[in-house]
């Protein structure tokens, strides 16, 4: 089963917890074992955090940062987060690129 998580900049930590408990769930209790992450926000960021703690407790689970921006040097993850950039996407005007990212996820 996949899962896909794409959220507002701003996340207030609080809810780390329930959200680390939602992943832990996820993997446990529904055969979640692929999961896709945006890389624009504040929760983002947390879910990211969260699923390298998850793979290392896990190590069968595969997550995928995606990108709603053609990558660039200074958007490159580290060299132990896998990323995807869904085609298409390239020529969809940077001010829509983020929905039309969100939008498609069905295609992940």
């Amino acid at each position: 089963m996949k899962c896909t998580f794409f959220g507002h900049r701003d996340a207030e930590n609080s809810i780390a917890p329930v959200l680390e408990e939602a992943i832990e769930d996820l993997i446990i209790n529904k055969n979640t074992d692929v999961f896709y992450v945006g890389n624009q926000g504040g929760f983002d960021s947390m879910v990211k955090r969260i699923l390298i703690r998850m793979k290392n407790k896990y190590p069968h689970i595969r997550f995928y940062v995606v990108y709603a921006y053609y990558p660039t040097e200074k958007t490159k993850e580290d060299d132990s987060v896998e990323t995807f950039f869904p085609e298409g996407l390239e020529k969809v005007p940077p001010r829509f690129a983020i929905d039309k990212r969100n939008r498609n996820k069905d295609k992940l």
